[in-house]
């Protein structure tokens, strides 16, 4: 009985964890929409979207900053992964930068990345065959 309980305990734990980390990026679609930006062989689409006010933190990052989250998706429109969780900015500050698709980068990884001396260009790049665990965690709904 006493096992139960500390195991029902470590289970909420996580459970609050994943959703302060992950609920103000997990929701996306038309009514969070920013902006979107397609390769130039049409390839790859990706699309900024809001950041989702689930959080204190995420609250203050939606109204005060306009701070948004990129979703990498293919020409199918299927879902390859998305920006960190943990890193924010608004779409001005992304998208004034040079952006790279998957087929632009040189090198052997194919990946979404931003041309920037900021620091949050590492928290915006998307891996699209060794993806991110949040991208794994994703995933498995999208």
């Amino acid at each position: 009985m006493r096992k139960n309980k500390k195991l029902n305990f470590l289970l909420c734990i996580l459970i609050f964890i994943l959703w302060v980390i992950l609920s103000p990026t997990a929701f996306f679609g038309n009514f969070n929409q920013a902006h979107e930006q397609t390769s130039e062989d049409g390839m790859y689409r990706i699309v900024a979207y809001y950041v989702l006010p689930t959080t204190p933190v995420s609250f203050f990052q939606w109204v005060f900053n306009g701070d948004v989250f990129l979703v990498l998706y293919d020409k199918h429109n299927n879902y390859l992964g998305q920006s960190s969780p943990f890193g924010f900015s608004d779409q001005f500050d992304i998208f004034g930068n040079a952006i790279f698709f998957p087929d632009d980068a040189d090198g052997n990884e194919k990946s979404f990345s931003i041309n920037g001396v900021n620091d949050f260009t590492e928290g915006y790049t998307i891996p699209v065959e060794h993806k991110k665990w949040w991208s794994i965690f994703y995933s498995l709904f999208y």
